[in-house]
């Protein structure tokens, strides 16, 4: 697992603030990450500093942050250290990031041709060819329906070891999914669904990919799939070719997220592809084109 994988959703955090300095208390922390391990608490002045190699340490600094630990209070303070020299502006300041770093190889402009070869090389990636497989199995004759506790614990807990989302307590995660009228909004494509299953009660930590990967999987042509490499080559592509305008913030909430995923099929003239293959080019391309923190979606 790369450093930091575990605990993206700190990273993702701190990166999405905008802020330069960000304060949380250990019960924040502990939200955002989907809940601590044990030897943080035992062992604090090993785990919050810049230089540990604990992979705790990575979620801040993945994001250009140092902490700064006040032990009488048990808070915590994020600062932003680093900068990024853009290829246009040596003084241009942008967050030195995984997730914002420039991309490191020459980009190709994505045409029906190059969105074919992503998709043949894909099909030659034996484990995401089988992962998907597999998946689809399960999700469409196996259990397709969300109605049983044991389904949809099965659902959840094989999503979160495929895609390595180190979502804690994923039993929570299917309760309150039972809870939810899923196979009646899923029949008809509703796209609040994906922000009832980002949002557990009781919890901080907004579990977004997460619920648009749940849903994909249930209907791949309706729900696209975000992740930080979709994320990646959106907004690089906003920026080289124009073909919309968003805010990166934008990309958080699910139906302007499909909107912008349609926008960028049609401007470039991709209309013969299903979303999911636009989603398995953006997520194939976005691990060549950006460093590659993280091993799988």
């Amino acid at each position: 697992m790369p450093k930091g994988d575990k605990y993206v959703q700190l990273t993702d955090y701190l990166i999405n603030s905008g802020k330069d300095v960000v304060e949380l208390t250990y019960k924040q922390l502990d939200n955002i990450t989907g809940g601590l391990p044990d030897y943080v608490s035992k062992y604090p002045h090993a785990a919050f500093n810049d230089s540990s190699g604990h992979s705790l340490s990575y979620g801040w600094l993945n994001a250009g942050y140092s902490i700064k630990r006040d032990t009488q209070n048990n808070t915590f303070t994020f600062t932003k250290t680093s900068k990024l020299i853009s290829a246009n502006s040596k003084s241009q300041d942008i967050r030195k990031s995984p997730k914002l770093r420039p991309i490191v190889k020459s980009f190709t402009k994505p045409t029906p041709s190059i969105i074919g070869e992503y998709l043949n090389k894909w099909d030659h990636l034996e484990n995401y060819a089988a992962q998907e497989n597999a998946l689809d199995k399960l999700f469409f004759e196996i259990l397709p329906n969300n109605s049983d506790l044991n389904d949809i614990l099965i659902k959840t807990s094989v999503l979160n070891d495929f895609y390595s989302t180190h979502i804690f307590r994923i039993y929570e995660v299917a309760k309150y999914y039972q809870t939810l009228n899923i196979d009646e909004l899923l029949t008809k494509s509703d796209m609040s669904l994906v922000e009832k299953l980002s949002h557990i009660p009781g919890r901080k930590a907004v579990i977004y990919s997460f619920a648009t990967k749940y849903c994909s999987h249930h209907k791949p042509s309706e729900y696209p799939i975000y992740d930080s490499y979709v994320d990646k080559m959106l907004c690089h592509l906003k920026h080289e070719y124009k073909f919309t305008e968003f805010d990166a913030a934008e990309l958080k909430d699910f139906p302007r997220f499909r909107d912008i995923i349609i926008k960028f099929q049609k401007f470039f003239g991709l209309e013969q592809f299903t979303v999911k293959e636009i989603d398995k080019y953006l997520w194939l391309a976005g691990k060549e084109y950006f460093p590659k923190t993280f091993s799988k979606r």
